[in-house]
Formats: structure tokens, C-alpha cells, sequence
């Protein structure tokens, strides 16, 4: 029977919250979507070099990039690769996935599996030490997905920290802490955001955009989307459902005068909400 200790403090939970041994499952999480998209493609690389950070023992990685270039895709992508069970590593007892929604505390009660308690007052503390006991022998991978306030600003973050198993926390944030060792997502290439296109435009087929279309749609990924992924799939797709051309997109788009913008040297996107409202509010686009 293993004991939970805090500080001087030595408590036996096993009666009142903890799970017993065998109730413990290896996804410790759930009301999360893991799924991950069926046309991943282009981050390849990231996904390897993450893989060898995590399996080489590193406890607190920072996946950090603008809204929109592939965050969560990644990380729903390594979770799934954890939790396949064709993967066999051994490196891990536990495995979980939580969405954050502002507040570390709401976000660990909504999406850790844990004893609810009949005095709601006491689930945040209990969903933490059934966290911090399912870390206790340094064998949970828990993914923290789009953390997007600063550490000082929601003090349940720092509880992260003294966790020791391996936390993957993504946010649009360049730095987090110290503690978390900073992987910086960039714009895919052309190449690979048509890739993307033509993956879901034609979903289901190996169908490729018309050598004649190529020049317009590299226009429309690189003038009119700034190559920001998730714009890129919006537009694939919205002409999927329209049944567009490449060139009937490009025509319906500067005519209504969608063009994204983004400062190249923040690598920082500007007036997206601005483009994306015109865009839902055309009746032609929706």
C-alpha cells in the first residue's frame, strides 16, 4: 500500500479518495478529444525530435508557436503514439491528456479520472493528489494542452513543477518557466501546406491539385493564408464543400478582400479575428 506525504504530513487516501491499485488505469484522463487529424502531414521531424526529448528522460517541455500553426496536432499525435498499443516502451505507467481552460485547477477536475467527493469543496485537492500520486514513481507522461496565461498568473500551475513525472505543456507563450525546456513550432513550407490542401480538398482520394492551379493555390497559401496551418485547412475545407476550383477560391477571396497578415519578424499574426469574421459572415462562405 503506498502512502501519499506532504511535507510533515503522512495521510492514507486509499479510503477516502484514491483509487485502489487496480482501478488505476494507463489513461489516467478523459472529456479531452485526442483524436488527431487523418491528414497529418509536415511536422514529421517535430514529432521525432519530441519523441527522443520525452524518451530520453526530459521532465517539462514547452511546445510554444502562434494560435493556429499545429500545437494541439502534435500533441494529440504523441499521445496517440503513447497510448498505441503496438508501442511498447515501458517508460511509462500512466498516461493523460488535459485541455486547459484558464485555470489548472478546473481543467485537472474536469479531465482527471478521480473519486468525486460528496463536498464539492474537496475534489480540487483530491483530483491533485491523485495526480501527484499517479506521478509518484516518475512514470506518468501527462500532456497540458494551450496553456495560454503566464505561470504567475494561475498559481495551480506551479504544482506542475514538483510533479515528478513528464509533463508536454503547448502554449502560444515563447517561455513558461525555467523548469520547461522551450520547442519552438514554425510555419510549414509551401510544399507541405499544399500537401495539407490537397489531403483534404480530395479527402479519401490520392486526387492532386492541376499543374495549371499550382501557381494560384501557392498564391493563396502564401499571400492570402501567410501559410498559418489551421487558415490553410479552413480554406481546403470550405472549397471541399463549395466544390471549388482552386481559382474559384482564390476569386471569392479577394473579392471579399480575406488576406491574413502576420509580422515576419515576431512571427506573430495580426488581424486573424479580423479576416476570419468576414469570412463566417459572407453568406456565400458559410
Amino acid at each position: 500500500m503506498r502512502k501519499y506525504t506532504n511535507g510533515n504530513i503522512t495521510k492514507n487516501f486509499y479510503n477516502m479518495t484514491l483509487y485502489e491499485n487496480e482501478e488505476h488505469e494507463f489513461i489516467v484522463t478523459h472529456n479531452v478529444n485526442t483524436k488527431p487529424v487523418p491528414y497529418f502531414t509536415g511536422r514529421e521531424l517535430e514529432l521525432r525530435q519530441l519523441s527522443q526529448k520525452i524518451e530520453e528522460g526530459r521532465k517539462f517541455i514547452l511546445i510554444s508557436g502562434i494560435e493556429g500553426i499545429g500545437k494541439t496536432t502534435i500533441c494529440r499525435k504523441l499521445f496517440e503514439k503513447y497510448t498505441n498499443k503496438n508501442y511498447k516502451s515501458g517508460l511509462f505507467r500512466h498516461i493523460g491528456y488535459i485541455e486547459y481552460n484558464g485555470d489548472m485547477d478546473s481543467s485537472l477536475q474536469n479531465c482527471l479520472k478521480y473519486k468525486k467527493q460528496e463536498n464539492p469543496k474537496m475534489n480540487k485537492e483530491v483530483a491533485w493528489r491523485e495526480l501527484e500520486y499517479l506521478a509518484s514513481d516518475g512514470k506518468l507522461l501527462l500532456f497540458v494542452d494551450n496553456v495560454n496565461v503566464p505561470i504567475s498568473k494561475d498559481p495551480s500551475l506551479q504544482r506542475l513543477k514538483n510533479l515528478p513525472g513528464a509533463i508536454v505543456l503547448t502554449s502560444r507563450r515563447t517561455a513558461f518557466s525555467k523548469e520547461f525546456e522551450p520547442f519552438r513550432i514554425g510555419f510549414l513550407s509551401t510544399e507541405q501546406c499544399r500537401e495539407i490542401y490537397e489531403k483534404i480538398r480530395f479527402e479519401g482520394s490520392k486526387k492532386k491539385v492541376n499543374e495549371e492551379e499550382i501557381p494560384h493555390l501557392n498564391y493563396i497559401i502564401e499571400k492570402l493564408a501567410a501559410r498559418h496551418t489551421i487558415t490553410v485547412e479552413f480554406l481546403a475545407h470550405l472549397a471541399q464543400t463549395k466544390h471549388w476550383t482552386v481559382q474559384e477560391l482564390r476569386k471569392e477571396l479577394e473579392q471579399n478582400g480575406f488576406q491574413l497578415e502576420y509580422k515576419d519578424e515576431e512571427d506573430k499574426l495580426i488581424n486573424i479575428q479580423q479576416f476570419y469574421k468576414t469570412l463566417y459572415n459572407l453568406p456565400r462562405l458559410i
